[in-house]
């Protein structure tokens, strides 16, 4: 799918001026949206976010932009989910008590807990080599992340989808495997920050319209 224009929702919790300069920059048209009504003629949809799961949830519930979102992925059209974005299409997260996300991808988002007794630091912040899931490691669209690259990643929490055949990428962490990206049909989701992680950021974001 040819993929140049695209529509970032901004519902004040998204890194959402870095993101726009970052698809702009690679040729990319953007646009910021932030009511229903702005559904109406978008094709590609990013979900940024940065901050707590059940703020999002409620900011999304009170501006009446969960029925856009869904209607939004049930059309076919991509939809782009980055950081907080990606957790929010999960069913929930235990993020302060369990609660509910928007049910797109089955699976949870929990918060990361040492394993093996291994030191670990939480949130997560830094730079982690990702690699792909089994599902997707013979998808050519998929062959820049057949060399080990790393990208960057700021988070207490992780999603665990129920599906391992929704598992893009991994990346592992004090010894603890997680999730660093989701595929499921026309929805893709990056637990880390494209927009923050140099030239592999850019190469990710150059190969959007491959990856949907």
């Amino acid at each position: 799918m040819q993929v140049k224009e695209i529509a970032i929702l901004d519902y004040g919790l998204g890194n959402i001026f870095s993101i726009n300069e970052s698809f702009k920059k690679l040729g990319f048209k953007t646009n910021l949206i932030s009511s229903p009504d702005d559904f109406k003629n978008i094709e590609t949809l990013i979900l940024p976010g940065v901050g707590a799961f059940g703020v999002a949830m409620d900011y999304l519930k009170q501006h009446h932009l969960i029925a856009p979102i869904k209607e939004h992925v049930a059309l076919g059209k991509p939809l782009i989910g980055i950081c907080l974005g990606m957790q929010l299409l999960f069913e929930s997260s235990t993020e302060h008590g369990k609660q509910d996300g928007l049910g797109i991808i089955k699976g949870s988002v929990e918060k990361f807990t040492p394993v093996n007794n291994l030191p670990m630091r939480v949130p997560h912040i830094g730079w982690n080599k990702v690699y792909l899931g089994k599902e997707f490691e013979k998808n050519t669209n998929f062959k820049i992340f057949n060399e080990e690259r790393d990208f960057y990643f700021v988070h207490s929490y992780f999603a665990k989808p129920s599906n391992k055949q929704d598992v893009l990428l991994n990346a592992e962490y004090a010894g603890l495997e997680f999730c660093a990206a989701v595929k499921h049909n026309n929805i893709l989701g990056f637990q880390f920050h494209p927009e923050n992680s140099a030239q592999n950021g850019q190469l990710l974001i150059e190969n959007i319209p491959l990856f949907i």
